[in-house]
């Protein structure tokens, strides 16, 4: 619930408010860099320096771009709900970066209701996966999932 609080928060208070959601112009606006890069082991990850407070999202170039905007606005949850984590990865816990199904879950949650935003869907009309998937650029299977969370499947 939490995960939902907090993406409907953010898109709210940055007035964005149509799909698809752009993470490029979101991101900017947070001063978040985001670089793709060839990543051998993960979709993405973020890392935060606590002196400046600057953010740098890095996505894996090697997947297609459904699954990279959907690795994005993931790091973004991590973000948004994790603050006092410096960097998440794909490894184990290791000192200040962490990896546990239970924050990966509100991750993946944060980064569902950000891309497919119930309340936008709710007044667009956009019930089907197919439409969801369309509509928000995200990948069929991922839709299917928000489409099965929101009870419309």
């Amino acid at each position: 619930m939490r995960a939902q609080v907090e993406a409907r928060k953010l898109l709210k208070y940055l007035d964005v408010l149509e799909l698809p959601i752009s993470l490029t112009a979101l991101c900017e606006r947070l001063g978040i860099i985001i670089k793709y890069d060839a990543l051998t082991a993960l979709d993405g990850y973020f890392i935060r320096n606590p002196e400046n407070k600057k953010v740098l999202i890095v996505v894996n170039d090697n997947v297609n771009l459904l699954r990279q905007r959907f690795s994005v606005a993931h790091e973004m949850g991590h973000l948004n709900l994790h603050r006092g984590i410096l960097g998440f990865s794909g490894g184990p816990v290791s000192g200040t970066i962490c990896r546990n199904k239970i924050v990966e879950a509100e991750a993946n949650y944060f980064a569902s209701e950000l891309l497919m935003p119930k309340f936008l869907l709710q007044n667009c009309g956009y019930m089907s996966a197919e439409k969801i998937a369309d509509y928000c650029q995200v990948s069929l299977p991922a839709a299917k999932i928000r489409a099965e969370h929101m009870g419309w499947a």
